[in-house]
């Protein structure tokens, strides 16, 4: 019985818990690239909304000005807000 004791304490017992931590690194490093990988793609998400809300935002002040060259050429006045100015 003593060398079984000495075995499984020396042998066994070192084996499970570098098992144990092996597991818990494994997990640990796959729940972190998960959550890189969603992080990245919330990231792309936004980046794409910004993109999209940038090119909305441009195409407004571009037909806005197109429609104030336009009253300019005509000499017409102009009254209409910039996008955006509350108007």
């Amino acid at each position: 019985m003593v060398l079984a004791d000495h075995l499984r304490k020396t042998l066994l017992e070192p084996l499970k818990e570098r098992q144990r931590m092996e597991g818990w690194k494994k997990g640990f490093d796959e729940g972190f690239a998960k959550g890189r990988e969603e992080e990245r793609a919330k990231w792309l998400a936004w980046n794409e909304g910004r993109k999209k809300g940038c090119a909305e935002s441009n195409a407004r002040w571009r037909a806005w000005n197109g429609r104030r060259e336009k009253a300019a050429e005509r000499g017409e006045p102009f009254n209409e807000s910039p996008p955006g100015m509350g108007g």
